[in-house]
């Protein structure tokens, strides 16, 4: 009696479950950003000068001409009492970024930006870096005005553009 296949065919369903777990919990953490940003949305904001939560677009890889969607959740940075953290750049962000590329494969990751308004546009530059796996370090630059986002991003090896307007709320 051989037993191999069956104990095969129960590591490769535990070694799935483990996967999927980890991509769904990935992306189940993005969906109840994604839903508060909206709820947020629908909210009128106090001033001008708060930037909206939730945007929707495209990415696009210029050496490769990959394309795809791209969803992105923009919060304050705060301190533990609350208060908006600043630094000589300008107020701090976290842009949570939710990307799909190849065969519907998604992938997200966070960059804490420096924002400022300056000539009747919101401006904002940062970086992070993602780990060798992910292409080290992205740096992003871009701005806002009327409602539309655009920005570039560079890294070891890709570079590109995402533009993106404020998500409708659902």
């Amino acid at each position: 009696m051989n037993h191999l296949p069956q104990q095969h065919g129960r590591w490769i369903c535990g070694v799935t479950g483990v996967v999927l777990t980890f991509l769904l919990g990935g992306c189940s953490s993005f969906e109840s950003s994604w839903q508060q940003a909206l709820e947020r949305s629908a909210t009128p904001q106090p001033t001008a000068d708060v930037i909206a939560p939730a945007w929707i677009g495209s990415w696009h890889s210029e050496p490769s001409g990959h394309e795809g969607p791209l969803r992105c959740v923009v919060s304050a940075v705060t301190d533990k009492d609350g208060q908006a953290i600043r630094d000589d750049a300008g107020a701090r962000y976290a842009f949570h970024f939710h990307a799909l590329w190849g065969l519907n494969f998604p992938a997200e990751y966070t960059i804490e930006m420096s924002v400022r308004k300056e000539d009747g546009r919101v401006t904002f530059t940062g970086e992070q870096d993602l780990g060798p796996l992910a292409g080290g370090v992205y740096r992003c630059e871009g701005h806002i005005k009327g409602g539309q986002f655009r920005a570039t991003y560079t890294s070891k090896h890709d570079h590109g553009t995402f533009e993106m307007k404020i998500a409708p709320p659902e």
